[in-house]
């Protein structure tokens, strides 16, 4: 529903801002482009679950994984288990992709190192399939430093906004039909 869909869109447009200023990038301004960098946030979390499915990433312990933007759309859409389980079937999975609640964590296990090398496991799958390097507002690595301010915007958790992310889920079962239009 267009609905939901602008839901998904408020949800992802309270974070643009923290998106740029994560990335060391100048924020655009005026609401069509941030729609459209919207747009592409989406499109690229569903490139990643794409990815995933092919390479039969689906299950712990992984491979690949997301950046922290990713990461953050990732869980805004997994909030919404009946939205993410058709998406998760519609690409061909024959259930759900396991997520790691703790991977933006900050511990011993997941340092930058950790991190960055499963990261850029994904930006590599990303290449071979898309033939395109991933965008870099999308898929900067972590910083060394993970007391940073600004990428703490994307491991805290805003799912008590008020947003009612639920409502878009038949988004994905009308825009998933076809995995192959991703490419």
């Amino acid at each position: 529903s267009s609905g939901g869909h602008a839901n998904l869109v408020k949800y992802l447009l309270k974070r643009v801002e923290g998106l740029f200023l994560a990335s060391g990038d100048p924020m655009p301004k005026g609401e069509d482009v941030q729609a459209l960098i919207v747009s592409g946030w989406i499109e690229e979390l569903l490139r990643f679950l794409v990815i995933k499915t092919i390479a039969g990433d689906t299950t712990f312990p992984y491979e690949m994984a997301p950046s922290l933007p990713i990461n953050d759309a990732w869980k805004a859409l997994m909030i919404m288990p009946s939205a993410y389980s058709k998406l998760c079937l519609a690409i061909g999975n024959d259930g759900v992709i396991d997520h790691d609640p703790f991977w933006d964590e900050d511990d011993d296990n997941k340092d930058y190192e950790f991190k960055s090398k499963h990261i850029n496991i994904t930006k590599r799958a990303y290449q071979d399939l898309f033939d395109q390097e991933p965008a870099k507002l999308y898929w900067a690595l972590p910083r060394e430093s993970t007391g940073d301010k600004l990428m703490k915007m994307f491991r805290t958790s805003s799912m008590g906004s008020g947003v009612k992310l639920h409502k878009w889920a038949s988004m994905f079962s009308s825009s998933c039909q076809s995995p192959g239009g991703y490419s």
